[in-house]
C-alpha cells in the first residue's frame, strides 16, 4: 500500500468488508483467537463452538485459579476480552484503535500498514469545521467575565444572563442559545473525559496481558 492510498482510505467515513481486506489481507475465515466475517471480526478462542469469547466454564476456572486479590482483576479482564469486537462496516479510527488497543491475544500486531495507522492520526489531527460565530462570540464573552476585575461568581445560567445583557447585538447569544451551548459543551467534555478513560484503562489491561505474557527474567 503507498502513501496516496493510505491517505485515500483514512479519509473514508467507513470501511467495509473490501477495505478491511486490502488493509489487513486477512479474508473470511480464522484469524489466530479472532473469527473474521464480513459483518465483523470477532474473539473466538474457542474455534469448536459457535459462541464468541469464552465459555462460561473457561471463566469460571480462570477466577478460581487467580491468585489472592487478583480475581475481580481477572474476571474484568475476561468481560473486556469477550467484547473485543469490530463491527463492519466501520470508521478508520475505530479499525487502528482495534487493532492497537483492543487486541486481546495479539493475532492482530502488525496487522496494519504503518502508512495507514499514520495517515489517520493525521486525518485526525486535521482542523474540523470552523466553529460558528455565535461559539465564538460566547467564548469571547467569558473571557470577559474571567479577565475583568472584581468578578462575582457565576451559575450557568447567570453567565448566559450576563452576556446577553452586555452584548444584545451579538447574534447567537440569546439566553437560550448560550444556555444549550453551555449543556452541549458540557456533555462534549463528559463524553471526551470517558473516552480518555476508557483509552487508559485498555492500554493499562494491554501492558498487563504483556507484563503476564513475559515475565521479567530472575
Amino acid at each position: 500500500m503507498d502513501a496516496d492510498r493510505a491517505k485515500e482510505l483514512a479519509a473514508k467515513a467507513q470501511l467495509d468488508f473490501g477495505d478491511w481486506l486490502e488493509i489487513t489481507g486477512v479474508d473470511i475465515g480464522e484469524h489466530g483467537m479472532y473469527s473474521v466475517a464480513s459483518d465483523g471480526i470477532r474473539f473466538r478462542p474457542n474455534k469448536n463452538k459457535g459462541k464468541s469469547g469464552w465459555s462460561k466454564g473457561q471463566k469460571k476456572d480462570a477466577i478460581c485459579l487467580a491468585p489472592p486479590g487478583e480475581k475481580y482483576k481477572t474476571e474484568q479482564q475476561l468481560e473486556q476480552e469477550n467484547t473485543s469486537q469490530l463491527k463492519i462496516p466501520c470508521s478508520p479510527n475505530a479499525l487502528v484503535e482495534f487493532a492497537l488497543e483492543r487486541d486481546v491475544s495479539g493475532d492482530l500486531h502488525g496487522l496494519l500498514p504503518g502508512l495507514f495507522i499514520a495517515a489517520v492520526y493525521k486525518q485526525e489531527l486535521r482542523p474540523q469545521r470552523e466553529p460558528r460565530p455565535g461559539h465564538l462570540l460566547a467564548v469571547a464573552g467569558l473571557l470577559e467575565l474571567l479577565l475583568e476585575g472584581g468578578r462575582q461568581n457565576h451559575t450557568q445560567s447567570t453567565i448566559a444572563e450576563e452576556i446577553s445583557t452586555r452584548h444584545p447585538g451579538w447574534r447567537g447569544v440569546s439566553i437560550s442559545n448560550l444556555s444549550k451551548l453551555f449543556a452541549e459543551a458540557k456533555a462534549v467534555a463528559k463524553d471526551a473525559e470517558s473516552e480518555a478513560q476508557s483509552k487508559a484503562e485498555a492500554l493499562e489491561a494491554a501492558s498487563h496481558r504483556i507484563n503476564k505474557r513475559n515475565p521479567p527474567r530472575a
